[in-house]
Protein backbone atom coordinates (compact mmCIF):
# COMPACT_ATOMS: atom_id res chain seq x y z
CA UNK A 1 0.00 0.00 0.00
CA UNK A 2 1.21 3.21 -1.06
CA UNK A 3 0.26 6.53 1.47
CA UNK A 4 1.62 9.90 0.61
CA UNK A 5 0.02 13.06 2.02
CA UNK A 6 1.04 16.23 2.48
CA UNK A 7 0.40 19.67 3.53
CA UNK A 8 1.46 23.22 2.61
CA UNK A 9 0.51 26.76 3.45
CA UNK A 10 0.07 29.16 0.42
CA UNK A 11 2.19 31.53 2.47
CA UNK A 12 5.04 29.22 3.81
CA UNK A 13 8.56 29.54 2.39
CA UNK A 14 8.78 25.85 1.19
CA UNK A 15 6.12 27.05 -1.41
CA UNK A 16 9.07 29.45 -2.72
CA UNK A 17 11.81 26.81 -1.79
CA UNK A 18 14.15 24.61 -4.66
CA UNK A 19 13.25 22.00 -2.13
CA UNK A 20 9.59 22.44 -2.19
CA UNK A 21 7.55 23.91 -4.65
CA UNK A 22 10.13 26.34 -6.58
CA UNK A 23 7.45 29.04 -6.93
CA UNK A 24 5.07 26.31 -8.64
CA UNK A 25 1.02 26.51 -8.19
CA UNK A 26 0.83 22.83 -9.58
CA UNK A 27 2.70 19.63 -8.66
CA UNK A 28 0.97 16.58 -10.52
CA UNK A 29 2.39 13.28 -9.76
CA UNK A 30 1.60 9.69 -11.40
CA UNK A 31 2.41 5.96 -9.53
CA UNK A 32 2.93 3.46 -11.60
CA UNK A 33 4.01 -0.40 -10.23
CA UNK A 34 5.04 -3.14 -12.45
CA UNK A 35 7.83 -4.71 -14.49
CA UNK A 36 11.00 -2.27 -13.75
CA UNK A 37 11.35 -0.25 -16.55
CA UNK A 38 14.14 -0.46 -19.22
CA UNK A 39 16.64 2.59 -19.18
CA UNK A 40 15.75 4.27 -22.76
CA UNK A 41 12.17 4.40 -21.54
CA UNK A 42 13.00 6.20 -18.24
CA UNK A 43 15.45 8.58 -20.76
CA UNK A 44 12.59 9.03 -22.77
CA UNK A 45 10.11 10.12 -20.44
CA UNK A 46 12.70 12.75 -18.84
CA UNK A 47 13.27 14.87 -22.08
CA UNK A 48 9.64 15.28 -22.64
CA UNK A 49 9.66 18.40 -19.95
CA UNK A 50 12.64 19.88 -17.64
CA UNK A 51 10.41 20.37 -14.66
CA UNK A 52 9.39 16.65 -14.94
CA UNK A 53 10.92 14.19 -12.31
CA UNK A 54 10.97 10.57 -13.37
CA UNK A 55 12.11 7.72 -10.52
CA UNK A 56 11.79 4.00 -10.46
CA UNK A 57 12.54 1.68 -7.22
CA UNK A 58 12.67 -1.77 -7.87
CA UNK A 59 8.93 -2.01 -9.33
CA UNK A 60 7.56 1.47 -8.11
CA UNK A 61 7.75 3.92 -10.95
CA UNK A 62 6.58 7.82 -9.53
CA UNK A 63 6.35 11.04 -12.18
CA UNK A 64 6.24 14.43 -10.42
CA UNK A 65 5.67 17.74 -12.47
CA UNK A 66 5.96 20.91 -11.24
CA UNK A 67 4.04 24.31 -13.07
CA UNK A 68 2.09 27.18 -12.83
CA UNK A 69 -0.09 25.59 -15.64
CA UNK A 70 -2.78 23.03 -15.04
CA UNK A 71 -3.61 21.86 -18.49
CA UNK A 72 0.44 22.11 -18.95
CA UNK A 73 0.67 19.29 -15.77
CA UNK A 74 -2.27 17.29 -17.70
CA UNK A 75 -0.63 16.98 -21.09
CA UNK A 76 2.69 16.22 -19.79
CA UNK A 77 1.51 13.59 -17.00
CA UNK A 78 -0.68 12.22 -20.06
CA UNK A 79 2.54 11.92 -22.58
CA UNK A 80 4.28 9.92 -19.22
CA UNK A 81 0.93 7.87 -18.86
CA UNK A 82 0.86 7.36 -23.28
CA UNK A 83 4.44 6.13 -22.88
CA UNK A 84 4.36 3.91 -19.65
CA UNK A 85 1.11 2.30 -19.84
CA UNK A 86 2.54 -0.19 -23.20
CA UNK A 87 4.91 -1.70 -21.27
CA UNK A 88 3.66 -2.12 -17.86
Amino acid sequence: MWWEQGVLDGASPAMRSVLGLDGASVCATLIGVGKPLPAPLLAAMRALDPMLAVTQVKSVFAARYLCSDSELARRVITSVWQTLRPHL
